[in-house]
């Protein structure tokens, strides 16, 4: 029993020794391998976002009022003056609104890893307070006791592992807002007067102010109206004035041709239409006026009657019947137009009877004056002064019917008439 005890203290012993990693005796070798490993990764990762609105509005509003009178007249001096005025007036009006938002979003994230691997000889023993002593007692300050181990170690490799890890984010977001309101007004007036020019024109007889109307003219009397069918009579360059002038008209009347026939007119546009009868007298006309009026509607009435009467031996023939004929013949028209315009002429000389027809004429005046209204005016055209009545020297073919110069010189009297007297209004021209 007591050798067993013996044996396992020694065996005791023997172990304690290897434990200690000491063998030999004196002093121990210390064999050091340092190395150092370091690897470093760095991750950066940067999102940058930009929003940008910008939104324009323009108006612009322009008003421009131009006004521009002239005038002119015609047969004097000549001036001229012109005046301009221009008015502006500008506004302008800007808005301008910026709207900014930035928005700046950085995320860092940085991971560092670092490994230290001591890898050297363990030459002693950790004591208190981490002291490394060898074998022997003696202190080594070259070495450490780490924490985890009885051994003591020197410093040595250090095996290091850093990761970095790094996100940015940016977001940005810019909203413009820009308004621009423009108004501009201009107003221009311009006046200009040409002032009066003096030149020589001739009278058309053309009422520039404004359209004269589209008239019915009935040309009525007997063959001196007529004419015959060697001869126009005043009715034809009658028209051809009034086309000059620009006149609308119509010739009315149940006729159509001259006494014996149709003449050879230049003019073949010429309007035939009239109401005239050889050898008629007022009395005569008289009858079958009231007819003749439901064919048509006379504006204007050009009335050379009562040469006959001059020339007539009826013992009921006189000046005062003719007088009262014509009246009544003015009234008949009325009847059927109570606007109509009455021309009522003087009668032309004649070589046979001229004192009853100046006896007639010297009545026409008063019979105007009586009849005249400011609805149906009366307007008296002297067709006698200035008119000779001799064959062939003067205004007539055989001393009684008017030559082409006799003609001429009385559509000139109408024409004259017709112009100043060109009713406002026409009406239908029916036959």
């Amino acid at each position: 029993m007591e050798k067993r005890m013996i044996f396992l203290a020694g065996l005791l012993g023997l172990g304690i020794f290897f434990a200690c990693g000491c063998g030999g005796s004196g002093g121990g070798t210390s064999d050091t391998n340092n190395s150092s490993d370091s690897d470093a990764d760095t991750d950066s990762d940067s999102d940058s976002d930009s929003d940008s609105d910008s939104d324009s509005d323009s108006d612009s509003d322009t008003d421009s009022d131009s006004d521009s009178d002239s005038d002119s007249d015609a047969d004097s001096d000549t001036d001229s003056d012109a005046d301009s005025d221009t008015d502006t007036d500008s506004d302008s009006d800007s808005d301008s609104d910026t709207d900014s938002d930035s928005d700046t979003d950085s995320d860092t994230d940085t991971d560092s890893d670092s490994d230290t691997d001591e890898n050297t000889d363990c030459p002693g023993t950790c004591v208190a307070q981490g002291e490394c002593r060898n074998m022997n007692g003696t202190y080594l300050p070259d070495y450490t006791c780490p924490t985890d181990s009885p051994i003591c170690c020197d410093a040595g490799a250090t095996d290091s592992d850093t990761d970095t890890d790094t996100d940015t984010d940016t977001d940005t977001d810019t909203d413009t807002d820009t308004d621009t309101d423009t108004d501009t007004d201009t107003d221009t007036d311009s006046d200009s007067d040409t002032g009066d020019s003096e030149s020589d024109t001739v009278d058309t007889g053309i009422d520039t102010g404004s359209e004269p109307p589209r008239i019915c003219i009935l040309p009525l009397g007997d063959s001196i109206t007529s004419s015959n069918n060697t001869h126009l009579s005043y009715r034809y360059p009658l028209f051809e004035d009034l086309v000059t002038a620009g006149r609308e008209f119509d010739f009315i009347g149940s006729q159509n041709e001259n006494f014996g026939g149709v003449p050879s007119y230049p003019d073949n546009s010429f309007d035939r239409d009239h109401e005239g009868h050889w050898g008629w007298r007022v009395d005569q006309i008289i009858g079958e006026l009231p007819g003749w009026l439901t064919r048509y509607t006379p504006d204007v009435a050009l009335i050379h009657l009562g040469t006959n009467d001059a020339f007539s031996n009826e013992p009921d023939q006189n000046t005062d019947s003719t007088i009262n004929e014509l009246r009544d013949v003015i009234n008949l028209l009325r009847g059927d137009n109570e606007k109509v315009v009455i021309l009522l002429a003087k009668l032309i000389p004649s070589t046979q009877s001229q004192a009853k027809l100046n006896d007639i004429n010297s009545r026409i005046d008063g019979l105007a004056q009586e009849l005249n209204t400011d609805v149906s005016p009366v307007v008296v055209v002297d067709q006698s002064t200035d008119f000779d009545a001799a064959p062939g020297s003067g205004d007539t073919f055989d001393g009684i019917h008017p030559n082409e110069r006799g003609e001429q010189k009385m559509a000139d009297k109408w024409r004259a008439a017709l112009i100043e007297n060109w009713p406002t209004q026409g009406g239908e021209c029916a036959q």
